[in-house]
C-alpha cells in the first residue's frame, strides 16, 4: 500500500524521539491521526464506489422502455409480436399502478374526512372498514 512507506517515513523521526514521556504521547497522537486519516480515505472511496455503482444500476433499468424496444424491432432483434405483447404488459402494469394510486388516495381522503368529523375508523357510523377494493382489470 502506498500509505505505509509514507507513514513509516513520518513516524521514524517521532519514534526516535520516544525516549521521553512526552515523546511517547506525540508518537501515539501521530499514529492515531494517521489511522483516522486512512479510515476516512477508505470510507470516502467506499461512498464514491457505491454512488457510481448505483448510477450504473439505474441506467440499466432505464434502458428497458418502449422506445428501446422499438429500436430492437427496427434492428430486427425483436419481432413485432414480441413488441406488441411487451407493450401490452407495460401499459397494463401502468394502468394497474395508476388504479392502485387512485384507490389509495380515495381511502386516504375518506380517513381524513372521518378524522375531521371525529369518527374513529371502522366504527359503526364510519364507512371506512379498512377494505381497499382491488383495481379493476385492464
Amino acid at each position: 500500500m502506498i500509505l505505509m512507506p509514507f507513514a513509516m517515513t513520518q513516524l521514524a523521526p517521532l519514534l526516535a524521539q520516544a525516549g521521553s514521556d512526552s515523546g511517547v504521547f506525540d508518537v501515539l497522537y501521530a499514529v492515531v491521526l494517521i489511522l483516522i486519516g486512512v479510515a476516512l480515505l477508505i470510507g470516502g472511496v467506499a461512498v464514491i464506489r457505491k454512488r457510481f455503482s448505483a448510477a450504473e444500476e439505474t441506467d440499466a433499468a432505464a434502458g428497458f422502455s418502449l422506445s428501446s424496444m422499438r429500436q430492437l424491432v427496427k434492428a430486427g432483434k425483436m419481432s413485432q409480436e414480441e413488441y406488441d405483447r411487451a407493450k401490452e404488459q407495460i401499459v397494463a402494469a401502468m394502468h394497474k399502478a395508476e388504479a392502485r394510486k387512485v384507490a389509495e388516495k380515495a381511502v386516504a381522503a375518506e380517513r381524513a374526512l372521518q378524522k375531521t368529523k371525529g369518527i374513529p375508523p371502522g366504527s359503526a357510523t364510519g364507512t371506512d372498514s379498512g377494505y381497499v377494493p382491488p383495481a379493476p382489470p385492464v
